[in-house]
């Protein structure tokens, strides 16, 4: 087979865009790590065979592989990182990497789309600073959506809450995307907002409990209202990070209704509160026993570290994540993307400012197919759509 004749910088330096250590890439192309440190220093050029498979393995273009030298470092999404690792090593994950830089993309072509047909991205949000009251600022949003606690306890399940709370998001202009890249230990939720001003959410699809992504749902919204790109696990102790839990917990929780509940399940002020009496509490919310836990806390409910203390025991007798049952394709691809992101792909492309190949890169989903996952966002749009 044919030996391709490369740099091997340039194959060090594709490795390193990816955050990989030489195992890790030898793990994720198949190969001994003596074959991969073989090809890294010089001793022998790769096939095609062995290239395709690092283009494709690393999500780089096959052609910047052969380039004479490692291209410019690649013009990354710059976000603050508020997670709380105790190792740097951990703090960026491959899959998560490679993730980032498709939504890059994805920001760069919805810019495009808004320059060319500005009625199609309306963005709807105030501007907030972090020094003012999280509490006030979070009603003032509820009221400015028309957002209610009685229409909120309405809802069925913590799943039907989540999926009309993102829907409540997206008719702001915010899109909202769930993926799978790490675990939530590494990071539950990313918001940008740069010069390119596309409001975007990702939340970690890893994250099983629908009450917890909504609470993350509206922590990233916070720093979407701060104007501020970040990404985060919730638990960090920086100024605009509790910012953003009380903003989410408000909004979720509204004090008033909120210790209502609390003294109705616990009589108020309680040392401890069990596990049933905070899935009592979150019910009523249709949020997480932990954002209860932490609302507690800050309301003085309970006594300072009482979350620790919860988060402790669940982590001790955290059990084994449920088995999901296959999710339907066209469920699955409007999982990711949301529906407010198809919608307008599709708007583009029915008003002829895209083609179909522009819409096929845009979804990931073959032309033939855009019926169907036209028909299931429509249905989401009226079992979930958010209006005022």
């Amino acid at each position: 087979m044919t030996n391709v004749p490369v740099n091997p910088k340039v194959l060090i330096w594709a490795r390193k865009e990816r955050g990989l250590t030489p195992t890790q890439a030898a793990d994720r192309l198949r190969i001994p790590a003596a074959k991969l440190e073989e090809l890294e220093l010089g001793k022998r050029n790769p096939t095609v065979s062995e290239l395709r498979n690092m283009a494709a393995k690393y999500e780089i273009g096959f052609s910047a592989l052969v380039m004479p030298e490692p291209l410019p470092p690649s013009t990354r999404l710059n976000v603050q990182d508020f997670r709380t690792h105790a190792s740097a090593s951990e703090k960026w994950n491959p899959e998560l990497l490679m993730e980032m830089d498709d939504i890059n993309v994805i920001i760069d072509a919805m810019a495009d789309l808004r320059d060319a047909e500005p009625d199609l991205l309306k963005a709807e949000f105030p501007v907030i600073t972090a020094d003012l009251n999280a509490a006030l600022v979070a009603a003032n949003e509820r009221e400015r959506i028309r957002l209610d606690v009685h229409r909120q306890a309405t809802w069925r399940t913590d799943a039907e809450a989540f999926r009309r709370f993102r829907a409540m998001v997206e008719a702001q202009g915010v899109f909202v995307y769930l993926i799978n890249a790490s675990t939530t230990d590494d990071w539950r939720g990313l918001a940008i907002y740069d010069e390119r001003r596309i409001p975007i959410i990702v939340l970690n699809g890893d994250e099983a409990e629908p009450g917890a992504r909504s609470f993350s749902l509206f922590h990233e919204y916070a720093h979407i209202l701060l104007r501020q790109s970040a990404i985060s696990d919730n638990r960090s102790k920086t100024g605009n990070e509790i910012f953003c839990n009380k903003f989410a917990a408000h909004f979720l929780m509204p004090e008033k209704e909120f210790r209502g509940s609390a003294t109705a399940v616990g009589g108020g002020y309680r040392d401890y509160w069990t596990d049933t009496q905070l899935r009592k509490i979150g019910a009523v919310f249709k949020t997480s026993m932990s954002a209860v836990a932490v609302h507690l806390e800050n309301l003085d409910l309970a006594p300072d570290g009482f979350y620790n203390t919860k988060w402790g025991e669940w982590r001790v007798r955290q059990k084994a994540p449920k088995k999901k049952g296959p999710v339907p394709y066209y469920e699955k691809i409007a999982n990711r993307l949301g529906s407010q992101y198809i919608a307008v792909i599709f708007e583009a492309l029915d008003r002829g400012h895209i083609n179909q190949l522009d819409a096929y890169e845009m979804l990931d989903v073959q032309a033939s197919n855009f019926p169907k996952l036209r028909f299931e966002v429509t249905e989401r749009q009226a079992l979930y759509g958010w209006s005022r």
